[in-house]
């Protein structure tokens, strides 16, 4: 495996600047319109936390439609709104209501109460809101996880569990509580067997595609030790997962071979071949076939991903991917890393994304971005602190991880020389 991790492959462009989906997100008022007063602010603030009483108190309902009817309203103004002060006022009632509708709700409303779960930590930041959260949930979620009567009950409960982890799980041991429920549904063979060995339902390749994707997320928080200590001998799952017929699996498990290989890990090590995995990439990567309901777009788009995937494993060369922004601003990642992380929030956001990105200190601070358009806001010293320990928990991780291959190194060349 080449050893370089400064080279970059092409930029690639992202553009979400004209999606309609932002439109009701702008900042932009009428041409030649005065700014409102501070007054007006704030009466234009109390009416808006009337309205998100009002679905909040939907939620004690015992009409399932009507409980379903105030999640929608709430997840909305999350989408539309960085609602940092009416969080951190009611996070308790939130979270509460959250988890009832998660507990006996039907797939509709868990579905929904699941995604409002995610949209609360993100919306509080790090800190105990987000660990409280985090904690309360993880029994829920990990159980709908594995045992959802829906593929899309299941997919939300394991999207929302990795976001909830990766912003509150503090400590590394419910992390990798999060990451085993992960594993155990990626690595399920459909069998009856794997049902009682793994405790977790047969899942479909859209369930099986978001644990990989999930358990990547959590992987980019651990150092290179721990996760060697997670895959051991294990890793040729991830190898036996390149070769399913689904794309989406295929590509979630590209992802996480790319930043295994990006991190300094030994893929032979974890019981992977790398000459085989080389071989199961380039396919991948010339791959023409169609799958039922793929454009012509999406092929592209799928061997271009794994012609980096392939060129990370081979050469260490990085993607650098750049996304545009309303306002000319623009994002750029350039690891496997925050690729990883980029993906996992702006499929969770989907049209909240652009809204956060500039204005949600927490998404500032793991991204390293700083919006050209973005209001001035003061932040309390307890919140800015919230907001850096998700971003040090990151910076800490990577530096663990160039430490651990330093060492390696230097265990290479006094080996050498003996």
């Amino acid at each position: 495996m080449g050893k370089s991790r400064n080279r970059k492959g092409g930029v690639k462009f992202v553009d979400d600047s004209d999606d309609d989906t932002f439109s009701s997100t702008s900042s932009m008022g009428a041409s030649g319109s005065s700014e409102p007063t501070m007054a007006q602010e704030a009466e234009k603030e109390v009416d808006e936390d009337s309205v998100l009483d009002d679905y909040v108190d939907s939620l004690y309902e015992k009409r399932s439609s009507t409980r379903e009817a105030g999640l929608k309203g709430l997840l909305n103004s999350f989408s539309t709104r960085v609602m940092t002060d009416y969080v951190e006022n009611k996070y308790a009632t939130l979270a509460h209501q959250f988890l009832s509708s998660v507990r006996r709700g039907s797939s509709a409303e868990i579905v929904l109460a699941s995604r409002a779960l995610g949209m609360l930590s993100i919306t509080a930041g790090a800190g105990e809101v987000s660990e409280h959260v985090f904690k309360e949930s993880l029994p829920h979620l990990a159980r709908l996880s594995k045992l959802g009567s829906t593929p899309a009950a299941r997919v939300s409960a394991i999207e929302a569990l990795a976001i909830l982890a990766f912003i509150g799980g503090v400590d590394v041991a419910s992390t990798e509580t999060a990451m085993e429920t992960f594993w155990q549904i990626l690595s399920h063979k459909g069998t009856v067997h794997a049902d009682q060995t793994l405790g977790t339902n047969k899942p479909t390749p859209q369930v099986k595609a978001a644990a990989i994707s999930a358990w990547t997320l959590l992987l980019t928080t651990l150092s290179s030790d721990k996760i060697a200590l997670q895959l051991s001998s294990n890793g040729s799952v991830l190898s036996s997962l390149l070769d399913v017929q689904d794309l989406g699996v295929r590509k979630a498990t590209g992802e996480a071979v790319a930043l295994l290989c990006e991190i300094g890990n030994d893929l032979d090590s974890m019981g992977m071949t790398e000459m085989q995995v080389v071989e199961q990439m380039k396919a991948l990567a010339i791959d023409s076939s169609r799958q039922q309901g793929q454009t012509k777009k999406e092929r592209s788009e799928q061997r271009s991903t794994f012609r980096e995937m392939l060129a990370t494993i081979e050469e260490g060369v990085c993607p650098e991917t750049s996304i545009k922004f309303k306002h000319g601003d623009a994002l750029k990642v350039n690891t496997w890393t925050q690729t990883v992380q980029l993906n996992a929030f702006r499929r969770f956001l989907a049209e909240g994304f652009q809204k956060h990105m500039q204005e949600n200190g927490l998404l500032h601070e793991i991204f390293d971005f700083v919006p050209r358009g973005a209001k001035e806001r003061t932040q309390g010293a307890k919140q800015k602190k919230q907001h850096m320990s998700v971003a040090d928990k990151m910076r800490t991780q990577q530096m663990n991880r160039k430490r651990s291959m330093a060492e390696a190194g230097r265990r290479f060349i006094n080996d050498d020389s003996d």
